[in-house]
């Protein structure tokens, strides 16, 4: 499949299936690795975490869009960045994850001396969050990819919309607000922060003073 542009890989599979998955998952990703654009589903993100020592360059990829959800580990994303030298668009669909040993230095999960170093090699120049619900963690991760992605230009960050949120708390999304506000102001990079605007309108009525 050496002249396919764009593919996206979404796996459904129990864990009595997992072993068989990964030796397909390899075949499959060696066979798209000529891809400019790729799309991974949370159950694919996390399978890819066994082919690490299997993992090959994507040479062309310059487009990577990744679906996490927060009961599983990033523990594949240190290589997949690593794997990728022209890559330079990386949405991310929540960053909330599961805290494993295993995330490297991508995340802030754990305190650790090669903190960033992943990143570092990185030339990502833009940089899409989906998903945000506004936790300290959250929030901390941002400054960590701000720090360490030396690339990077532009970085979008969503508001979730359909589940519970820090956001519901008063006064909440003027402090997160305020700080991503100071980030854009620090560094390189243009921070663009937007919720869709029935919940900015939802969340302010629910905060203003009932006459």
């Amino acid at each position: 499949m050496p002249n396919i542009v764009e593919a996206g890989i979404n796996l459904e599979l129990t864990p009595f299936r997992v072993r068989g998955a990964r030796d397909n998952l390899v075949k499959l990703i060696h066979g798209i690795r000529n891809v400019k654009i790729l799309y991974l589903t949370p159950v694919t993100f996390e399978i890819l975490s066994l082919c690490c020592e299997t993992m090959p360059v994507f040479e062309n990829l310059t487009t990577l869009s990744i679906k996490s959800v927060m009961i599983q580990g990033w523990q594949a994303m240190p290589v997949l960045l690593r794997s990728c030298p022209r890559l330079e668009s990386l949405y991310i669909g929540e960053l909330l994850h599961s805290i494993t040993d295993a995330c490297g230095d991508v995340c802030v999960c754990l305190s650790k001396w090669n903190k960033g170093l992943s990143l570092m090699s990185c030339h990502v120049k833009k940089m899409r969050i989906l998903g945000f619900r506004g936790t300290i963690r959250e929030v901390h991760m941002i400054k960590h990819f701000l720090d360490h992605l030396p690339s990077l230009k532009e970085m979008e960050i969503v508001v979730e919309e359909n589940e519970d949120t820090m956001f519901d708390i008063p006064k909440w999304l003027d402090i997160v607000g305020e700080t991503l506000m100071h980030f854009n102001e620090t560094s390189s990079c243009n921070v663009i922060f937007w919720m869709h605007a029935f919940l900015y309108r939802r969340l302010t009525r629910k905060w203003s003073p009932q006459v």
